[in-house]
């Protein structure tokens, strides 16, 4: 984690600045694009704006809105198979945190369009202690401003939503923000990374 501003940085500095003679425009090409969709998710940076997202309560809301000192953000689609596992464990760890009296809430976004799956999903787990969201009609445009190829896709963000976290396991998540709140977690939670 972290690593992408390094090769950021390197690649702004060298390759597209034009002081590696020895690449060609092809590989340069790529280089500038692989920086465009790194560059607005490096940690330290305030997160892309998500706006006009329809909740499961067909309410909207928006990612800046959530006031919370930590926010938890998942980008995750129902029939994604690491999803179905990582979607319920997360839950249950921001429900520990929770308790912990640490002041968090979760974005749940759905990464497809069809809503009947997702809903399903929340209903058969019990999701409703977080905020469920989609993008119907992609105004956001998520996918790419957040680069999301895979899902599920964790960020955490701080209370200036700020980018603490990306790309995180749920035990990352959990060892993060006990870290950052300073409290040890009994050997028993502590669990490897």
């Amino acid at each position: 984690m972290g690593m992408d501003k390094v090769f950021v940085e390197i690649s702004e500095k060298y390759y597209i600045s034009g002081k590696a003679p020895w690449t060609d425009s092809t590989f340069i090409a790529k280089v500038k694009e692989r920086v465009l969709l790194e560059k607005p998710t490096l940690i330290g940076n305030i997160a892309p704006r998500l706006d006009k997202l329809e909740t499961y309560e067909k309410e909207f809301v928006s990612l800046h809105e959530i006031p919370n000192k930590y926010t938890v953000v998942i980008f995750w689609e129902p029939n994604c198979g690491h999803c179905k596992k990582t979607v319920p464990k997360l839950y249950k760890a921001i429900q520990k945190i929770k308790s912990d009296n640490i002041d968090i809430q979760a974005l749940a976004l759905n990464s497809h369009f069809d809503r009947e799956p997702w809903e399903a999903f929340i209903e058969k787990q019990e999701l409703f202690d977080w905020i469920n969201a989609y993008d119907k009609y992609y105004f956001s445009n998520f996918k790419q401003t957040y680069d999301i190829q895979t899902t599920p896709q964790i960020f955490l963000l701080d209370k200036d939503k700020k980018i603490i976290g990306k790309k995180l396991a749920v035990e990352q998540v959990e060892l993060i923000i006990y870290s950052l709140e300073n409290i040890e977690l009994p050997k028993d939670e502590k669990k490897e990374i």
